[in-house]
């Protein structure tokens, strides 16, 4: 009788179906380094992302301020007065960005765009921002 238990236990190991524990280490080991490789490339993606959107969004803001300013013949006070000529004024996005003077990302800390006076080459400009940068200086 004790022979025909082992022979019962020894065949009831053996149908068993899982995975041993080198085999779970092996996954997570693989799961760690494709995590490690692609976190940084995510994170690079939505600075882009992020930089690519606050380009258009200032551009679009530029092209609304120059005409406002040739339909109504003065300067808009703020970026509400530009709602007219912009159907949805946009919220900048939340997170970083890239500037072309800046080595590392830049955390975008306003929660809108603004108006400011930006003098280029010379000549003063009404011009929209954020954070006190212009479309020009966004970017690699």
């Amino acid at each position: 009788m004790f022979r025909k238990f082992l022979v019962t236990s020894k065949s009831y190991l053996h149908n068993e179906k899982g995975f041993t524990l080198i085999e779970v280490l092996i996954v997570i080991t693989i799961m760690g380094i494709l995590a490690s490789v692609a976190v940084p490339r995510f994170t690079s993606s939505i600075e882009l992302a992020n930089t690519a959107k606050i380009q258009a969004d200032l551009q679009t803001l530029d092209a609304a301020i120059v005409m406002y300013e040739a339909e109504k013949g003065t300067e808009p006070n703020s970026i509400d007065s530009l709602a007219l000529y912009v159907n949805d004024i946009p919220a900048p996005p939340k997170g970083k960005c890239r500037l072309k003077n800046e080595t590392s990302a830049h955390e975008i800390t306003a929660t809108s765009y603004t108006i400011t006076d930006v003098t280029i080459s010379g000549t003063t400009q009404l011009r929209a921002a954020l954070d006190n940068h212009i479309a020009g200086e966004f970017g690699k």
